[in-house]
């Protein structure tokens, strides 16, 4: 990947988690601020207003973002939010409900991320996924609810795991990843297996194992919840019907859970 697709692909994930000053960083160095994925065609403005950050919205209009780009499914911006204070920045009625939007394509993933220090971890409910206490991120600036019996509104941002997922091909030298969205609640290896095979357009049983970059293989659902947003994930594929490395295959069997050919 050059330099130029990378510091676009940086802006685009830093509109995605929240990063303002990463953002205006980039901004000012001249990356282009209505760059798009070439497989999906999200641009950081797509991001930042799917993400919910209003200030990072802001900045991004200001810089030249055109609010009518559409990605590869035909959306706008204005497409993936119900905030009535994003949508008026957009130039969208407040009041008009937005077309519902398809689920989103593969994401992106790029490491293993701390908490930035422009966020603070909470304490919330259970999680849904092993029974530890669920920590949602909440941006700072973001006033908190005080009312007895309301529900404190907690950014879509923590429900969604966010990945970068490509097959892996090491005769191509640019091998770019697309970026995927999962849901938290529902994390399982199959799930995973899926759904990178359906966005990636390939068949579950051609893949010999699936690398969690640099050099870890995912097994099983307990390895699918350790993931952290923008990890990078590859599809490794047969290259012959004796695989190479039969110590660890995935079964092609479609029912019941994941199983492997130890």
């Amino acid at each position: 990947m050059d330099q130029l697709k990378e510091k676009e692909e940086r802006l685009r994930e830093a509109a995605c988690v929240g990063d303002e000053d990463t953002l205006c960083s980039l901004l000012a160095s001249g990356v282009g601020v209505n760059s798009q994925n070439p497989v999906n065609g999200w641009s950081p403005l797509h991001w930042a207003v799917k993400r919910g950050h209003k200030n990072l919205v802001s900045r991004l209009l200001a810089a030249g973002a055109d609010p009518a780009l559409l990605t590869s499914q035909g959306q706008v911006p204005a497409q993936l939010t119900d905030s009535p204070d994003i949508r008026s920045l957009l130039g969208a009625s407040p009041d008009e409900s937005p077309p519902k939007a398809e689920p989103l394509p593969i994401t992106p993933n790029y490491m293993a991320n701390p908490p930035f220090p422009y966020v603070k971890q909470e304490q919330g409910p259970r999680s849904a996924v092993n029974g530890s206490p669920a920590r949602h991120r909440v941006a700072l600036e973001q006033p908190q609810s005080h009312v007895p019996g309301r529900q404190q509104y907690t950014p879509a941002v923590d429900q969604e795991l966010v990945l970068k997922v490509r097959v892996a091909n090491p005769m191509q030298m640019e091998n770019d990843f697309i970026e995927i969205e999962m849901d938290r609640s529902k994390l399982t290896f199959r799930d995973l297996l899926a759904t990178c095979c359906r966005e990636l357009q390939v068949q579950p049983e051609k893949v010999q194992k699936v690398r969690k970059l640099p050099n870890t293989m995912l097994r099983k659902d307990k390895d699918v919840t350790r993931l952290h947003d923008f990890q990078e994930i590859e599809l490794v594929l047969k290259t012959t019907n004796k695989p190479a490395n039969p110590q660890y295959v995935i079964s092609p069997s479609t029912d019941g859970p994941a199983s492997f050919v130890y």
